[in-house]
């Protein structure tokens, strides 16, 4: 009896102790997993504001010279899937067809000299390096987040919580050479 009123006690706090731990690393996770929502959604504006920027640049050169059809089709087919896909993956893939896309009508343009010394044609180019700089901060940021989440869940006790709250790691990393 005696071992009981000492026990109980303690089972008590441990319990307590268990319960309170798991509730904080849950909410830890769930932030994490927030975080990596706005992470991306900073990737995913950097991606449609560069791929709207690439539409502009390739109305200017369409209205300036003849540019070959198949890349301006090219262009306006990822821009679709960049700026309305249905996930992260279809648009990182649709942004290095863009990227494709872009070279050729650069190299297209060069063919052009009153392409090449337009003002307009010139500035639509710097906004999309700026924006290409921004989406480089972005997507770095997005990295680092899905590293820490990552990790996280691989660590005691955040990897008991994880398995038992349906907390999966998660891949879906923007690798640098997508853009």
């Amino acid at each position: 009896m005696r071992t009981l009123l000492i026990a109980m006690p303690l089972l008590v706090v441990a319990t307590v102790g268990a319960g309170s731990t798991f509730v904080k690393v849950r909410r830890d996770l769930a932030g994490q997993r927030a975080a990596i929502a706005a992470e991306w959604s900073d990737v995913d504006q950097a991606l449609q504001q560069r791929a709207a920027l690439i539409g502009n640049l390739a109305d200017r050169g369409r209205e300036l010279a003849p540019l070959p059809a198949e890349v301006l089709k090219d262009i306006a087919d990822a821009q679709a899937v960049v700026i309305v896909g249905p996930a992260p993956q279809d648009k990182v893939q649709a942004n290095d067809r863009l990227s494709h896309a872009l070279a050729q009508l650069l190299v297209a343009a060069e063919n052009y000299p009153r392409l090449r010394s337009n003002p307009e044609f010139l500035r639509i180019q710097d906004e999309i390096k700026t924006s290409e700089d921004r989406m480089a901060v972005a997507r770095l940021k997005y990295n680092d987040s899905l590293e820490h989440y990552n990790a996280r869940i691989q660590s005691f006790p955040h990897n008991l919580v994880a398995r038992l709250s349906g907390f999966g790691r998660n891949d879906a990393y923007f690798p640098t050479e997508h853009f």
